[in-house]
Parts: structure tokens; sequence; C-alpha cells
């Protein structure tokens, strides 16, 4: 038996402790005076691993196998957390290729709730920081590329969500995506709504305390959050729990895929029959918003057209029969565009403000959706009887919206043939 030295990067460190990776035999962690250490190529080299970890005495270091996290004892700064090491576990297997997706790990739909009451802890506060409520996807790439997705697939092969990479994931290196496990927002839609996971924080000034409380944890940091510009959206329902495919997809080119997994939070009792019945309803009021989304901005684009159109024709000389046939049309139009909230009213989530004006049925079934999602249990005989009632209601009224944007295409033309412009945009 020969023994040799494995400390290069090490020296002048004091090592505590020495853990080898469960799922990588080549990845090994050393717990020193002043912080961990990492190797991956089993001791010939060794960096530093930072993160938010302080200058501190590390004194062992455990592997959570079901979790593949890395659980840190320090000398004074308590626990410290590492989650999701298999870009540490890949690395070396991922630097072979020009971009690689790393194992996906296990999601969590689960319930959060505020018990804290942190309003009456002063500067008594010591909690840390939730993981993301998120599913996590990171990636490596080897150099900058121009067009970056993750896409989303069931097990049936349909496509659930595309997540689009902004700029600073684009860049070389290790990345992370998050998917809040829901399906694509209603686009155009207003921002959140009920039902989402929720970035709120009980951090809020305290009267008699000169400055906020902490945030949670130790220079905690959200790998979530992007400080770019997202399209705006009506957030959709959660997809159901069981295994999805995610395929990183670099320049329009599929380069590698992972599957994953999404387990449901086991204190949230809807689950089985109840859960499909919930999921059912949840996604019906989801699509119907999504096309009464669509024609609610084209109604509210020509309405502004209508409303120019009458300040035209006061100005010029119209044919009396023109200007009967354009207030039969004003009429059939004013009946249709309410059902929508159009135009819309201020300070309102939605056009119409959701269900504010009881015509504007476009708002009462986005308001509807917003009820059902707010809460992990079945819809309330109420809520089913309202779904009952406002769904046909919309589908009505899209129908009837599409035969007065025809009348309103043809009267676009008359009203051309007397120096009035009306513009309607074709098709919908």
């Amino acid at each position: 038996m020969t023994f040799r030295s494995i400390t290069e990067g090490l020296e002048g460190e004091n090592v505590r402790t020495l853990t080898e990776d469960h799922r990588n035999g080549d990845v090994l962690y050393v717990g020193t005076e002043t912080g961990i250490f990492l190797s991956l190529d089993r001791g010939e080299s060794w960096r530093r691993l930072r993160a938010n970890l302080p200058t501190v005495r590390v004194d062992e270091i455990t592997l959570h196998q079901r979790d593949n996290a890395m659980i840190v004892a320090t000398h004074g700064r308590a626990l410290f957390i590492l989650d999701h090491l298999e870009p540490i576990q890949e690395y070396v297997a991922a630097t072979e290729s020009d971009a690689r997706l790393f194992s996906v790990p296990t999601a969590l739909q689960f319930k959060m709730m505020d018990d804290k009451n942190e309003e009456f802890w002063g500067h008594q506060y010591f909690v840390g920081e939730n993981p993301p409520a998120e599913a996590i996807m990171q990636y490596y790439l080897d150099d900058e590329v121009v067009e970056l997705s993750l896409r989303i697939m069931d097990e049936s092969g349909h496509l659930v969500r595309e997540l689009f990479a902004p700029e600073n994931r684009r860049k070389p290196g290790i990345r992370t995506m998050c998917w809040d496990q829901r399906v694509e927002p209603v686009l155009g839609g207003a921002t959140g709504g009920f039902g989402g996971f929720g970035r709120g924080s009980g951090n809020a000034d305290i009267e008699g305390v000169p400055t906020p409380p902490p945030a949670p944890g130790y220079l905690s940091r959200d790998i979530c959050e992007t400080e770019e510009d997202r399209p705006s959206g009506d957030v959709g329902p959660f997809v159901r729990p069981g295994t999805y495919h995610v395929a990183l997809v670099v320049e329009g080119e599929v380069v590698d895929s992972e599957s994953m997994t999404i387990v449901m939070d086991s204190e949230v009792g809807l689950a089985g029959a109840e859960r499909v019945a919930y999921d059912n309803v949840a996604n019906d009021l989801h699509e119907v918003q999504r096309r009464g989304q669509h024609i609610s901005l084209i109604v509210a684009q020509v309405h502004e057209e209508v409303t120019a159109a009458v300040d035209q024709m006061e100005d010029a000389e119209v044919p009396e029969a023109l200007k009967a046939d354009f207030d039969s049309f004003q009429e059939a139009w004013d009946e249709a565009r309410v059902k929508f909230g159009v135009p819309r009213q201020q300070g309102g989530r939605r056009f119409g403000g959701g269900q504010a004006n009881p015509e504007n049925v476009f708002g009462q079934v986005s308001g509807l959706k917003d009820e059902v999602l707010a809460f992990w249990e079945p819809p309330s005989d109420a809520l089913i009887a309202r779904y009952y009632d406002v769904k046909p209601a919309l589908e009505a009224a899209m129908a009837e919206a599409e035969n007065v944007l025809e009348l309103a295409r043809t009267m676009s033309a008359r009203l051309a043939e007397a120096g009035i412009s009306m513009t309607v945009p074709e098709g919908h």
C-alpha cells in the first residue's frame, strides 16, 4: 500500500472533514478552517466552493441522497444547505459538449403558508429561506448563444410549456431556468392573479424599528428571479403531478433532453378523481379565457377605430343612408364590446375590471378562474354553478363579436368611399 498527496489547491488549509459524492465517486468535498473545497478529479486538484457560504470553519459535510443536497455544519454560523448538486456531479461530462442539460431534480408542488407573524418579531428574526417553489432546470453552455429555450412535454409528447432564456441565461457557464409548473399563460392579460406561488415577503417596515427586518437566510438570492422583461400574462393552472420531458433547444435544434418528475405536497388533500375534476374546470376556464382574450384585444383595437370614425363623421358630409346604417352598426357594436369590458375601466385587472360590470362576461370568466385557482380544493357548488353560466355566455359573446367584426369590415369599406377611415383587421 502506498500513500500519495492529493493536496494541490489545498496548500495552507487545515482540513476538518472529507466526503465522497454519493453519485459520482470522482467528486470529493472537504471542509476546512476557511470553508469548502471540492475536487472533480478524485483529489488531483481542488477549488473553493463559494456561493454564499461565509469564510467559516466547516466541521461536517453530509449529503442527503433523496434530495441530492449538501448539508454543511459550520463552527459558529449554524447549518447551510446547498440544493441541487447535479451541476457539480455532472460538470466534467457536460464540458465535453457545447451545451448540456443536467439531470432535472424532482419538483414539489407545495402549498405556501405564512404563519410566522414576523411583523411582531422586530429584529429577533432567525429563519432560513424557502427553496424556490418552481421546478429548477440547469444547463451548461460552452459559449454564448443567440437563442435558447426549454421545451417541456408530457408523457404523450404534448408540448406543455416552452421557456425562452433571457440574455443573461444564454451566456457561458452553468445557467438556471425555472418553471412555475403551470401551462402557458394567457398572453396580454394581467400579470399574476390568484393561484400563483407568490413572491410576497413579510419583511415590511415595522413602526418604531429603524430598519426593515433582514431577509431570511444569509445573503439569500432567488435563482429564479430575472431583471429582464418577460411577456406579461395571466397565469395558467398547475400541471398535474407526474413525469415530464425537458428538451434543451439551442438555435432551434434540440441538443439534449432529460426527464423530470413532479410530486404533490402530501399535506394537500386534493388528489385522485377530485384533482382530475379540479384540473378539468381550471383548464377549461383558462382555455376559454385565452380565446376570449384574443377577441377582446381585437375588439379594443377596433373600438378605437370606431370612436375615431364617429369624430370624423361629425366634420364630414356623409350620406344619410350611410349615417343610418352606421348608427345601426354602432348599436350592435356597443352591445358586443361591453361583454369584453371594452373600453377598459381604470383600475381594473382586465378589460372592464373583472366582474364590476355584470355585462362583462369575459371579466366574469377571468375572475372565476382566479377564484378556482386561489385554493387547492374542489370548487364549491356555487363556483361550479357560475362555471356552467359564464362559460356558455362567453362562447356566445365570442360568436357575437365575430359577427359584429364582419359587419365592421363591411362598414369600413363603405366609410372609405365617403372618405372616413376605420381600419378593421382581416381575420381573427
